[in-house]
């Protein structure tokens, strides 16, 4: 006898032992599958969040927690830099491009981040509905973030001190949404963007000092990223 005539048998003899292993090699298969796709996913969104990025200047401190500040934007931030500083940096023959960014407050946990246009065009990012910041305290709202705040174009918020729900709220200052970004597939989808002088604006009150930002730098390697 051979073995196929074997394994018929062993099957027929022994039905739930086999219907029980053809389930767990189904489960094991389809669990690896996701595996194989949630890493790619993260890795293909981690690329997309770093590309065109070469420096990242900051505050001394943690250069791990610099970069999942200013690039990933899930952690606080290292501190401020001085416009001076910041200045020098742009101004040097060796830097192409260069998106600034400051820090401070969120939105019911998404972040808001005070920044330039550059930082829409380094990310690839598309207005679906609405058009960019023009001025101060309007604000760009990330396509997944609209969507769980449920925010749409003429919409206000207020925005909360720190990077959690237990900060100070700043009630006597509105942002209003003037745009919904196209989904990205990168950190801005879950960003509140706004001009810096939104940031400086709504700190006033709190003495913040408006020479403080960060930097993103690009060097010339990657100028075709950026205009």
């Amino acid at each position: 006898m051979n073995i196929f005539k074997l394994s018929f048998k062993n099957i027929f003899h022994k039905p739930v032992g086999t219907i029980l292993s053809i389930v767990l090699l189904t489960l094991a298969v389809g669990i690896i599958s996701i595996l194989i796709h949630v890493n790619s996913s993260i890795e293909n969104q981690m690329n997309n969040n770093l590309k065109g990025i070469d420096m990242v200047v900051g505050a001394k401190g943690s250069p791990l927690q610099l970069i999942l500040s200013s690039v990933y934007h899930v952690d606080s931030p290292t501190g401020n830099i001085s416009l001076a500083d910041a200045k020098s940096i742009i101004n040097n023959r060796m830097v192409k491009n260069s998106t600034k960014l400051s820090f401070g407050d969120n939105h019911k946990g998404f972040k808001i981040v005070g920044t330039e246009k550059s930082f829409l065009e380094l990310y690839n990012c598309n207005i679906e509905n609405g058009r960019v910041w023009e001025k101060s305290l309007e604000a760009v709202v990330g396509k997944k973030a609209a969507e769980i705040l449920e925010l749409n174009v003429g919409d206000e918020f207020t925005s909360t001190h720190g990077l959690g729900d237990y900060g100070e709220s700043h009630e006597d200052s509105e942002f209003k949404v003037v745009g919904i970004l196209e989904y990205s597939g990168s950190v801005a989808d879950q960003l509140i963007l706004t001009s810096i002088e939104s940031v400086w604006d709504i700190h006033k009150e709190h003495n913040h000092d408006h020479d403080e930002e960060h930097n993103h730098d690009h060097d010339e390697e990657h100028d075709h990223d950026h205009d």
